[in-house]
């Protein structure tokens, strides 16, 4: 259970921009909220936030508030040590905007976002200066779940069911196969690939063993009393993830940052990154441990096969 919400600030109104999301998420968990500021040496005194005037009101709100000051030798070691203070104050969960003193100039590459994303051991909730609207009060959170066939995208789940299970939150599983890692042993030849190859889209199939695979895991939540809704898409990861979430009208996707194709794949490149720079609600990311095998691909747990076992566009596996 998460006892800890750490959010940085660093003066700016962008920075701001993700108070409300950790103050949601400290109500529900009966957390601390720890309000961070990692004060840059060339920021002058009196330009720093009012962290005890800030901290003040959200105890007006019910909110356990603590707020600690840390000065930077240099500008460069900003993501270190938020993530070094994170770890000291024991925080279960690290809160950020993805944009702060500077405005939309500080993009997720090259940011202190990436600095902290690249050592983090702990879930990260990151919210755009897209994500505008507020959870609801009158529904429960609808939560987008990623998912890729790999047990290290699953990493994704139990830290998830800790910090929205007491939002009451439903989850909708999405495992997006990429068509460019897929090959169909029916090729052009099936009616259906070469009908919507020559209108220059995707071929709608639903591969079963993809969906077999999705459905397992949703049934897995649901013996835990979660409300769970699964799907199934092929195409371009990023793409279907933000389509998926506005026609599903959630309020937050999660995924981790690391799936198939192991530890080696970073958040800086990856479909997380893509998805953050197309969502407009939070994404929450999860760094799988490093002790998590890769699995094998044909294994019993239900993954799907990849390139070299062909997926088929023809009847269910008996």
């Amino acid at each position: 259970m998460v006892k800890a919400i750490v959010l940085p600030l660093d003066g700016s109104p962008l920075a701001e921009h993700a108070l409300p999301y950790a103050t949601a998420i400290a109500r529900a968990l009966k957390a601390r909220l720890i309000l961070l500021y990692a004060r840059w040496p060339v920021i002058p005194e009196e330009d720093g936030p009012d962290l005890q005037v800030l901290a003040d009101q959200l105890r007006t709100e019910g909110i356990l508030v603590e707020t600690h000051v840390f000065h930077l030798p240099s500008l460069g070691e900003t993501g270190q040590t938020i993530f070094e203070a994170a770890d000291d104050l024991e925080a279960g969960l690290l809160v950020m905007a993805t944009h702060g003193r500077g405005g939309l100039g500080r993009m997720l590459f090259g940011s202190v976002t990436d600095q902290v994303l690249r050592q983090a051991t702990l879930p990260v909730l990151l919210v755009s200066p897209s994500s505008g609207r507020p959870w609801p009060s009158d529904r429960p959170l609808r939560v987008l779940v990623t998912l890729d066939g790999s047990e290290q995208s699953e990493a994704v789940l139990e830290p998830l069911r800790d910090l929205v299970g007491p939002l009451g939150a439903e989850l909708v599983l999405l495992r997006v196969a990429n068509s460019n890692d897929y090959v169909r042993p029916h090729g052009d030849q099936c009616d259906v690939c070469r009908s919507a190859r020559s209108r220059g889209e995707e071929p709608d199939i639903e591969p079963v063993r993809v969906r077999r695979y999705v459905e397992k895991v949703a049934d897995r939540l649901r013996v835990d009393g979660l409300r769970v809704e699964a799907e199934m898409h092929i195409g371009h990861p990023a793409s279907i993830i933000a389509r998926v979430a506005q026609a599903r009208d959630v309020d937050l996707i999660a995924m981790a940052t690391h799936g198939r194709g192991g530890l080696k794949r970073v958040v800086l490149g990856s479909v997380a990154t893509d998805t953050l720079k197309r969502a407009s609600v939070p994404l929450l990311l999860v760094r799988p441990s490093m002790e998590m095998p890769r699995p094998d691909d044909d294994a019993p747990g239900g993954h799907v096969t990849h390139r070299g076992s062909p997926l088929s566009c023809g009847p269910p596996d008996s």
